[in-house]
């Protein structure tokens, strides 16, 4: 019975995922495994959480695919902007309130977004599998041979190993692009799906929101935090932020 409910619950799993545009992808004790490649080889674009200082993604050919084109990273410790009680049901429950804003942020994906990823995951979903090449793509056994050349060059031992040796393990790259990205089609990063326009106050200017109490808010992508009044500010020719986003 066991065996049929475990069988059952993998079916209707499967089946999900098929149908789902997203696919949740959670860590457990031995990284991602098969929930992330069942969901690549759905063509469901996989949302891989993870929690800084705690876990780190476990994901193959870090340095040769370029994961933050067809995949999405969630790091369950966002940071709030400002500290002390919110006085909402959620505060001091940090791990619901990023859930939800998670969520909120799915909800939020720009349909432009979603096609641009699941072309990217059909392109390059080939280099995970074993198969066959086509169209010129690189399958996993041409990846592999090009991540033990570099290792076979490099011979360097974890506490010596440099940045640029660590991306070849740690896709910590994709994880900054895809917090940056605008998965919304707003200008907004990703978290923060709302966009705020104060264009009629000069002293503020437009922030991105997350739509969570006690989260707080973000600049758009092409702006920089300012100091007060300003929010968020444009930066000039030099780089300095003079004028309200």
């Amino acid at each position: 019975k066991r065996f049929v409910r475990t069988l059952r619950m993998k079916q209707r799993s499967l089946k999900l995922w098929k149908q789902s545009d997203t696919c949740l992808v959670l860590p457990g004790d031995g990284g991602y495994e098969l929930r992330l490649y069942s969901a690549i080889n759905l063509g469901c674009i996989p949302v891989i959480v993870f929690t800084t200082n705690n876990t780190v993604p476990k994901l193959p050919f870090p340095a040769s695919l370029p994961w933050s084109d067809f995949a999405i990273f969630w790091d369950l410790r966002h940071e709030r902007e400002e500290p002390g009680p919110f006085g909402d049901e959620l505060d001091g429950f940090p791990l619901m309130r990023t859930a939800i804003q998670l969520m909120q942020q799915l909800r939020s994906l720009d349909p432009k977004v979603l096609a641009k990823k699941r072309a990217a995951l059909i392109h390059h979903a080939p280099g995970l599998g074993w198969g066959p090449h086509r169209s010129g793509a690189r399958n996993a056994l041409d990846l592999t041979v090009r991540e033990l050349a570099h290792r076979a060059r490099g011979r360097q031992g974890p506490a010596n190993a440099s940045a640029a040796a660590w991306a070849w393990k740690v896709p910590t790259k994709h994880i900054r692009a895809s917090m940056m990205e605008d998965l919304s089609g707003n200008g907004c990063p990703n978290g923060y799906p709302l966009c705020v326009s104060i264009r009629d106050d000069d002293l503020r200017g437009d922030m991105c929101a997350s739509g969570m109490v006690g989260v707080g808010w973000a600049c758009p992508g092409h702006c920089r935090l300012a100091p007060p009044p300003l929010h968020c500010a444009e930066p000039d020719e030099n780089g300095r932020g003079t004028s309200p986003c």
